[in-house]
């Protein structure tokens, strides 16, 4: 049942290579061998360090430097599910207390645990009133089940919405309720992260 793709291969690898040295070992000529060895080295080589690919993927830094330098004492920020992580990690940096971020809805329990839901049941996070934090982590990855919280965020003035690692479908619907319920201020669009600023 476990998933068998991408990173999990890797586990696989040592296996792979002692088979691939097996089968070079049985090539007749020293010369064959010498040349499938150096594909297999050479190949890896010029993918990482002649192909030059310099886009930047998820960068949430920009999108944290726009909230610390435009945020209000008297905003709140909500962290969209899957930007969590990220913003745990550079919270600190960019003038956030990432103890100081709560959930506002009760979560319901998961399918399956994925790293923001085990880092919440590690907190032991217990839902708050809205009034009672500035920093309000979002209840779900998908767009519906969040909307108790969007809900929750009316009447509160201004709010910045900061999303990373959202699907460009569930970004659209959450832009799209955001714009019927409030008044965008502002907004900073990195590649695969974004914040915008609502006058809810």
């Amino acid at each position: 049942m476990y998933v068998f793709s991408e990173r999990l291969l890797l586990f696989i690898l040592p296996v792979l290579y002692l088979m691939i040295a097996e089968g070079i070992a049985k090539i007749p000529t020293i010369v064959a061998q010498i040349l499938i060895v150096l594909s297999l080295i050479l190949f890896p080589v010029y993918q990482n360090f002649i192909i030059k690919d310099n886009h930047v993927i998820e960068e949430i830094k920009p999108v944290l430097e726009t909230v610390q330098g435009h945020r209000l004492n008297t905003d709140k920020v909500y962290i969209y599910y899957w930007a969590e992580p990220a913003f745990r990690y550079y919270a600190n940096h960019y003038g956030f207390n990432f103890e100081n971020c709560h959930i506002i809805t009760p979560l319901s329990k998961p399918e399956h645990i994925k790293e923001v839901d085990f880092s919440r049941m590690q907190r032991d996070l217990k839902p708050v009133a809205v009034n009672d934090t500035q920093c309000i982590l979002g209840s779900s990855e998908l767009f519906h089940p969040s909307l108790k919280d969007l809900e929750q965020l009316k009447g509160q003035g201004r709010v910045w919405f900061i999303f990373s690692h959202i699907l460009p479908d569930q970004l659209a619907k959450y832009i799209k309720y955001l714009d019927s319920i409030g008044t965008r201020l502002d907004d900073n669009l990195q590649p695969g992260s974004s914040v915008y600023l609502y006058k809810l």
